[in-house]
C-alpha cells in the first residue's frame, strides 16, 4: 500500500476529473489490510452549518460507488436541525489525521449530539480516517474499527493531500485578467508581496521608485475594492478568488 501511495502522489496531475482521482485513491487505500474505502473530499466552509450551501460535484465530491446524493440529503437535513456537525468543527481544530473512533472519544458526545456518527453508521461506515487540510477534508471509510500503524496513517494522509491538491486545481475557476474586481496590476503585486510576509518598506525597496506610503495606499485601495475589513481579510479574499496564489 505504501508504494502504491507514493506512485499515486506522483501521478495525480494526470487525472482530469475529481471522480477519477477518488477512484484511483480508493485503489490505493483498499490495499491496506483493513481495505479502506474512500467516501468523499470536500471544500471546508468557514462554519460547519454553511455546508448547506455546498453542492455535489462543485464543492463536495463523493466516490462514484458511494450513495452520495442519498447521504448528502440526510446530512443536510440533520445539520440544519442540529446546527452543524461536531466532527467538522473538530476537524478544523486539529491538523493531523484522526479516526472516527478517536473523535468520538475526544468529543465524548452522547444522545442527539452524536448524530453524524450514527448517520455514517447507517451508511455502512463503522470507522474512518478523517484527513483535514487547510481548505479541504477527505474521508476514508472502514467497515470495522481501525487499527492503523502510524506510518500507514501518514502514507494515507500524504495520498489524500495529493488528491485534494489536484482536485482544487480542477475545480477552481481561474480569473481572467479583466475579471479581478478592478484591481490594478500594482495593487495585485503589493498584495502578493504582503502575503509573503514582506513589510511596506521592503516592498517599496523591491519595486523601486516608490515610498512605503505609496505601498500602503495601494493596499488600502485593494482592500476597498475587495470589500475587505482589513489587510488580512483582503489577502484572504484575494487567495480565495484566485487573484493571488
Amino acid at each position: 500500500m505504501r508504494l502504491d501511495a507514493i506512485r499515486f502522489c506522483a501521478s495525480t496531475a494526470t487525472y482530469s476529473k475529481p471522480a477519477e482521482l477518488l477512484e484511483a485513491l480508493a485503489a490505493v487505500s483498499c490495499k491496506h489490510p483493513q481495505r479502506l474505502g474512500v467516501v468523499a473530499a470536500w471544500s471546508v466552509p468557514w462554519r460547519s452549518y454553511r455546508h448547506v450551501m455546498s453542492r455535489i460535484n462543485r464543492s463536495i465530491f463523493f466516490h462514484p460507488a458511494f450513495p452520495g446524493e442519498e447521504f448528502w440529503a440526510a446530512y443536510i437535513k440533520l445539520a440544519v436541525e442540529r446546527d452543524g456537525s461536531a466532527i467538522d468543527d473538530y476537524g478544523r481544530a486539529v491538523s493531523n489525521p484522526f479516526t472516527l473512533t478517536e473523535a468520538m472519544h475526544a468529543l465524548r458526545l452522547t444522545g442527539p449530539a452524536r448524530w453524524i456518527f450514527d448517520l455514517l453508521h447507517d451508511f455502512g461506515i463503522r470507522d474512518g480516517l478523517y484527513c483535514p487540510f487547510r481548505r479541504w477534508m477527505l474521508l476514508y471509510s472502514a467497515e470495522r474499527p481501525l487499527r492503523l500503524e502510524y506510518i500507514d496513517r501518514q502514507f494515507l494522509y500524504m495520498a489524500a493531500n495529493a488528491a485534494v491538491t489536484q482536485m482544487e486545481r480542477l475545480v477552481r475557476t481561474p480569473r481572467r485578467p479583466d475579471d479581478q474586481l478592478g484591481l490594478t496590476q500594482r495593487e495585485i503585486t503589493v498584495l502578493r508581496m504582503r502575503s509573503h510576509g514582506r513589510t511596506n518598506p521592503e516592498i517599496a525597496a523591491a519595486l523601486g521608485g516608490i515610498s512605503p506610503v505609496t505601498v500602503r495606499n495601494h493596499l488600502t485601495r485593494a482592500a476597498k475594492k475587495l470589500k475587505a475589513h482589513d489587510l488580512a481579510h483582503a489577502i484572504a479574499v484575494a487567495f480565495r478568488d484566485n487573484i493571488i496564489s
